[in-house]
């Protein structure tokens, strides 16, 4: 969620689990109740090491990534899996 040009926060499916999963009468006929504010993010020209250990240290699948303030796109933990394999499937590798 973007806000006064800014990042506000990211709601993901761990969020809505946790909100329907809880007793309290979930409030989310809009976004913002239900989001996690304040997001760990990425710098884009980060290396992907630094992402994976940010995303180990924070236990999320999901970083926003940032150029400044502005979003330029969200890494997932598959994105990194992905990533990961790339050279092995080109080489023939396994």
């Amino acid at each position: 969620m973007i806000g006064g040009g800014r990042l506000r926060g990211i709601i993901t499916a761990g969020d809505m689990v946790q909100r329907i999963a809880s007793d309290a009468e979930p409030d989310c006929a809009t976004i913002g109740p239900c989001m996690t504010p304040d997001p760990t993010v990425v710098a884009s020209d980060a290396e992907l090491p630094e992402a994976i250990e940010r995303m180990l240290e924070r236990h999320v699948h999901h970083l926003p990534v940032v150029d400044g303030e502005r979003v330029v796109s969200v890494l997932s933990a598959a994105d990194l899996l992905d990533a990961g394999r790339e050279p092995a499937a080109a080489t023939g590798e396994r």
